[in-house]
């Protein structure tokens, strides 16, 4: 074999190893790369607040219901946080918050816990009354018969005038129980308040006189339910002789 030749024959020598060499190297790095396992927390995380909504300002407690965690952080969706165990905030803001609590164990490893909290103002968006008793307390009929001339107000057991009075039905009648009436008032604070029925009869065009039904006080700011989704609730009202539900809603701006 001449120099040449046997020059020729090692160039495809190499030259046949080389494209063997690349392809290997190729398929080589078409496998997928290994998964990250990330660590698993030792600490459990969990809190819970005072209220389910609250009013611009007004303190809402969080409770810390972890474990195994050696630190904490919260941190309350309008750019403040925390390194308590449990804590107390104020929103100065209304709006929907998502709260979060990290829970650190002595890895530093943390587990994530969050919640959806609304701020707003709570107004009413309607009443129904469900039970109404037609008699007064000494046993005749409201407005000598034809129904009583229904009115609803509520007032700050903190204040001395309502701030609303509003006529429901005039000769409300035993058939049109539940009685469906839409209103929108003043928000509700987080305080009691005195709500009360009356029956009101005309005996002029400029003059009549009232009666009380019933009343009741409450703070309907604790005592309503509410839907964190749809962000309305309700609050009953129950005696032995009369059921009003006010129906709420919450404006957020």
């Amino acid at each position: 074999m001449s120099a040449y030749s046997s020059l020729i024959t090692r160039f495809l020598i190499l030259l046949f190893v080389g494209f063997n060499f690349a392809a290997c190297k190729g398929n080589h790095s078409d496998e997928p790369a290994p998964a990250t396992v990330k660590p698993v927390s030792a600490a459990t995380v969990g809190f819970t607040s005072d209220l389910q909504l609250a009013d611009v300002n007004q303190t809402v407690t969080f409770t810390n219901l972890s474990a195994n965690a050696a630190r904490y952080t919260w941190y309350f969706g309008d750019g403040d946080s925390a390194h308590t165990v449990n804590a107390k905030h104020k929103f100065l803001h209304p709006g929907k918050y998502q709260v979060i609590l990290k829970a650190y164990d002595h890895q530093n490893v943390p587990a994530i816990k969050s919640m959806q909290f609304a701020v707003g103002e709570r107004f009413i968006s309607g009443l129904v009354i469900n039970k109404l008793k037609f008699t007064d307390p000494s046993g005749l009929p409201w407005d000598n018969g034809t129904g009583p001339d229904l009115w609803f107000g509520y007032i700050k057991i903190t204040q001395e005038n309502y701030l609303s009075m509003r006529r429901i039905k005039n000769n409300l009648q035993a058939s049109q129980i539940p009685y469906r009436h839409t209103l929108e008032t003043n928000p509700f604070l987080n305080e009691d308040y005195k709500f009360v029925l009356a029956e009101f009869d005309s005996t002029s065009a400029t003059t009549y006189t009232s009666r009380q039904m019933t009343s009741w006080i409450l703070n309907p700011a604790r005592s309503a339910k509410w839907d964190s989704v749809t962000q309305t609730g309700y609050v009953e009202l129950k005696n032995n002789d009369y059921e009003v539900r006010f129906n709420l809603k919450l404006k957020l701006e």
